[in-house]
């Protein structure tokens, strides 16, 4: 599967039907072979990413991120969930730039444990973000 459209309603479809276990890749490799092993989906780690630089969680940047999510989701044919921190911003027009700039690398689904109200203020102010 390699639709855009097709992974997002794959997506969809897992979690209307409740439950669902969805495991953490960390690189190319290990995102391979958690969808041989039957995985429908998988959620990159932002603080896997890191210790595989050497860095501690929240110390890579969106320089870094976004080539790593461009890899992973390019990796597999299943739908990924990026981990995309804060959204690598505070400013709400900067997150709304930032989650654009995700979008683009085929991880549309991405949630953010931080600043969750900005994120809602930059699609109040641009509806036309994936």
């Amino acid at each position: 599967m390699t639709d855009i459209s097709a992974k997002c309603r794959v997506f969809q479809e897992m979690h209307d039907a409740g439950c669902f276990v969805i495991p953490n890749p960390w690189d190319c490799g290990s995102a391979r072979l958690l969808e041989s092993m039957g995985f429908r989906a998988l959620a990159t780690t932002s603080s896997g990413f890191a210790w595989s630089m050497g860095q501690p969680d929240n110390h890579v940047g969106l320089e870094a991120t976004l080539p790593h999510l461009r890899a992973i989701a390019g990796s597999v044919s299943i739908p990924v969930n990026a981990d995309f921190e804060g959204g690598f911003a505070t400013r709400p027009d900067d997150v709304m730039a930032n989650v654009a700039a995700a979008t683009a690398t085929s991880s549309k689904h991405l949630r953010m444990p931080g600043p969750i109200v900005f994120m809602h203020q930059a699609y109040a102010r641009n509806p036309t973000l994936p």
